[in-house]
């Protein structure tokens, strides 16, 4: 419905209300009087006193005329019935209106499927979803945006490789399309190929390496002067290759990672000097950025991979050597002798009757190590003929032990000879022969000291004996030591050449517990010095508990010369004491 139909209907509506209203409240003598200005009363500023100058007002409902003012009007009800409303639809202004042109805005550049306001360029080298070598359309607006249709269309003219000529389309901007509203043409250069990329490099691999190496001198590292192990060698690693020639071995092909590298094949007659862990013996190493050397004293880091990782190895053990006497261990003889010995590879060396000693092993067998136990390999005891010694002829008594030779006589109390007191004793060179006892521990000291000529002497000791100086007793003279304790040869006594066998303290020396040679026994702190007894050696004299112990370490000098070393002196058993003495006897049958 037009504004114009809306705005006359209302007219009349408005119009129809009014009279509706005028007529029901105003006097009904305004209306059959026939006044002609009614309609204006209410403009009238007196219309407040207009009421009240009709006292008649409270009388209007009573005029009987109201009913036919409704009556007297017939045409009310034929005010919707006007005829003209259908015109209203009928200006002929209303068709005009589509003659006026819209303007219609210019489309915004936009990169879509119509590309409006670009250009379309194409790509070869994408395969269709049949299959099918393609190419894709790209829309271009300078400064505004670049799209690419996922699609790929197919083009058979349009090989792999070759290079698409860039096309601008039609204004429809569907020439990219299999339409082919504007037609694509490739190139036919031989494309040029790409170089194929070199392969990865491949990840870094680390080595270690080191050597099993004779550690003479025993301090844990190899020195200059040490070699390797020229033997079969046997080298466990948890990763890569092992090779290894001549003691020196390596560990190959080992990626980043940890390791154990381990020992496993020490050869007979060897110790092992470092590492001293296991067994086997092994080092825990890293290799790569994070490379460690497991703890290890000499090897190193270098690049990620590993060298000087060494094992220590040595038969430089110290030795012990008889020389024309007989030895005894009745706990077994254990005497890990090298093979090429210079000082002779054997436990007992022929003494001045052109023969050996006999080795007494008790009841346990013998280990002479490389070596022998003489050159005619006299052994007594072992396992299968065992033999120990039991002093059952003399009341079950060792002769040498300080009861019993404290009971052979009266001995002299020796501090009254002993400058500094017996703790500290300097013997008077002018000790008479006989018996002298040491009532408390007795140490010897001094520059060394010389027992008179043709004398005997016999020294006991009631406590442990310990001698700090050298001590000599000429041929034709006896010294007996018997202590009820200990007796040790302080490490300051001894030889410094290792071949030599001059005697260090000459005598017959008896403990009743332990015969202890003392030294560093450290080879990382030096070289001990040999001792050498010219005489015997009797320990556990009192059949209580005792026993030889060495502590002395030539080290390096192992391999050529024992620690320690005994030579016989027939001419104690000849001039000692008579009450040491013993008639033996051999009673056989002789037939008549």
């Amino acid at each position: 419905m037009s504004l114009f139909a809306i705005t006359k209907r209302l007219i009349i509506f408005l119009f129809i209300l009014f009279i509706i209203l005028f007529v029901k409240k105003a006097p009904a003598f305004a209306l059959f009087e026939g006044y002609p200005d009614y309609p204006s009363y209410p403009s009238y500023p007196s219309y407040p006193e207009y009421f009240n100058s009709y006292p008649s007002y409270p009388d209007y409902p009573s005029y009987p005329s109201y009913p036919e003012y409704f009556n007297s009007y017939p045409s009310y009800p034929d005010y919707p019935s006007y005829p003209s409303y259908p015109d209203y639809p009928s200006y002929p202004s209303y068709p005009s209106y589509p003659s006026y042109p819209t303007p219609t805005p210019t489309p915004a550049p936009v990169c879509d499927t119509n590309c409006i306001g670009g250009s379309w360029s194409y790509s070869c080298g994408c395969t269709t979803a049949g299959g099918q070598t393609g190419h894709k359309a790209t829309c271009t607006i300078a400064g505004v945006c670049s799209w690419q249709d996922p699609t790929c269309y197919a083009d058979s003219s349009c090989n792999n490789g070759y290079t698409k000529t860039v096309k601008t389309c039609n204004s429809t901007g569907t020439g990219y399309d299999t339409l082919q509203s504007c037609a694509l043409t490739c190139s036919t250069a031989t494309p040029t190929p790409l170089p194929t990329p070199p392969p990865p490099p491949p990840p870094p691999t680390y080595t270690i390496s080191g050597n099993v190496f004779l550690d003479n001198n025993k301090n844990t590292l190899k020195d200059s002067n040490e070699t390797n192990y020229t033997g079969s060698i046997t080298i466990a690693s948890t990763g890569g290759s092992v090779s290894s020639a001549g003691g020196a071995y390596t560990v190959s092909n080992l990626n980043t990672g940890t390791y154990t590298i381990s020992y496993t094949d020490k050869p007979s007659g060897y110790q092992l000097t470092y590492p001293l862990n296991g067994p086997p013996p092994s080092f825990q190493v890293a290799v790569g950025g994070t490379c460690s050397t497991g703890g290890s004293n000499s090897a190193a880091c270098s690049g990620g991979s590993i060298t000087n990782l060494n094992f220590g190895i040595t038969n430089s053990n110290p030795w012990v050597q008889c020389i024309g006497a007989d030895c005894r261990i009745d706990s077994g003889f254990i005497s890990k002798i090298p093979a090429n010995a210079s000082c002779g590879p054997y436990a007992s060396l022929p003494g001045s009757g052109g023969t050996p000693g006999l080795v007494f092993t008790g009841n346990t067998t013998a280990d002479f190590g490389q070596g022998r136990a003489s050159q005619n390999d006299w052994v007594a005891g072992g396992i299968s003929y065992g033999e120990t010694y039991s002093p059952t002829k003399i009341g079950g008594q060792i002769k040498t032990s300080y009861s019993f030779l404290l009971s052979k006589g009266k001995p002299v109390d020796i501090a009254s000879y002993c400058t500094g007191g017996i703790s500290n004793c300097t013997l008077s060179s002018s000790l008479p022969h006989g018996i002298y006892i040491a009532n408390g521990n007795l140490k010897l000291v001094g520059g060394g000291y010389t027992f008179g000529s043709s004398q005997d002497f016999v020294i006991l000791v009631n406590g442990d004996l310990t001698i700090a100086e050298k001590i000599f007793v000429p041929v034709g003279s006896t010294a007996i030591f018997s202590s009820s304790g200990n007796i040790t040869v302080d490490k300051a006594v001894g030889e410094a050449v290792n071949s030599s066998t001059t005697a260090d303290i000459e005598g017959i020396y008896s403990a009743d517990k332990n015969f202890i040679v003392q030294g560093t026994n450290d080879c990382s702190v030096g070289t001990d010095l040999r001792l050498n007894v010219g005489g015997s050696v009797i320990t556990n004299a009192s059949l209580n508990g005792g026993s030889f112990q060495n502590q002395r370490d030539l080290c390096a000098g192992n391999v050529q010369c024992p620690a320690f070393s005994a030579a016989e002196r027939p001419d104690f058993i000849l001039n000692s004491p008579n009450f040491l003495k013993q008639a033996n006897f051999t009673y056989q049958e002789i037939a008549p």
